[in-house]
């Protein structure tokens, strides 16, 4: 035993202990070794768990009950549903009479009035979308007011199709019939510009977004915002006299908002998806 190495006889005297005890201190050793290492890795992911809290604190502050206010999420989803109904419902008007009535040429030249205003109204629609979706995705919360405000703008957005439809039955005649359609026409787009202007006033009261305008930049973001709707007048007293020229300046409009970059909100630096109330 002399010249036994010191592993040898630790490893004989465990060797004679009972298969039960040399488990348990195995899974010992084992449980040890996992804590230290969850301990070592673990002491930098506290603080990173400090601060998921904390900024799930800062966001949770000012929650209501589900009763009272709506997700905002489910409000864009809402929204983003009416709005690809309408878009959808546009092209059913978009007929031809098909065989037995001539050639299919003369056919979709006579429903060009149908094609231009498809054109319009599409557009219109889009645009709406476009800043509806850079208006909502600043907003923090969501209360019954909101709601209701995006409901006169949906109110609108599905008349659109309808009114569209009406105005290439009689474009571009000038009859009275004819401008009573444009009247319709520019009425639902002075609408629609007259919900979008109340959900964005609405903004501007209150801590409703993420990074709210100062007070000196109100009225110039309220200009860019409904300007248009000024302009929606203005088509709906000209398609008293003519069509055409309210016609033209409706899709005037429709190219202004297209080239112009309406959103005045920042985006809010958000890592992932959460409830906003």
């Amino acid at each position: 035993m002399r010249g036994t190495s010191a592993w040898s006889v630790r490893h004989q005297k465990e060797a004679g202990r009972p298969l039960a005890d040399r488990d348990e201190r195995a899974g010992s050793q084992e449980r040890a070794l996992v804590c230290g290492s969850r301990y070592f890795a673990g002491h930098g992911a506290h603080r990173r768990l400090d601060q998921i809290l904390a900024k799930g604190r800062s966001q949770a502050r000012g929650q209501l009950t589900i009763g009272e206010l709506m997700d905002r999420s489910r409000l864009e989803a809402f929204s983003d549903g009416v709005f690809a109904v309408a878009i959808t419902l546009l092209a059913l008007d978009l007929t031809v009479e098909g065989p037995g009535h001539g050639p299919l040429v003369e056919q979709l030249y006579d429903k060009w009035p149908a094609f231009l205003a498809y054109l319009i109204s599409f557009f219109m629609i889009g645009i709406v979308w476009v800043n509806h979706h850079a208006l909502v995705r600043a907003i923090t919360k969501v209360d019954r007011l909101l709601l209701f405000l995006n409901l006169v703008l949906l109110l609108f957005v599905v008349l659109i199709p309808f009114a569209t439809a009406t105005e290439a039955d009689y474009f571009p005649a000038n009859s009275d019939d004819a401008r009573l359609a444009m009247v319709l026409y520019a009425g639902v787009f002075l609408g629609m510009s007259a919900g979008f202007g109340g959900i964005f006033e609405w903004t501007l009261h209150g801590d409703r977004v993420s990074q709210p305008l100062p007070p000196a930049r109100h009225w110039p973001a309220r200009l860019r915002f409904v300007g248009g709707a000024l302009f929606y007048v203005l088509a709906l007293v000209i398609a008293l006299f003519s069509a055409v020229a309210s016609f033209v300046l409706i899709a005037l409009v429709a190219v202004y908002y297209v080239l112009e970059n309406t959103p005045v909100y920042p985006a809010p630096d958000r890592s992932g998806d959460e409830t906003v109330a």
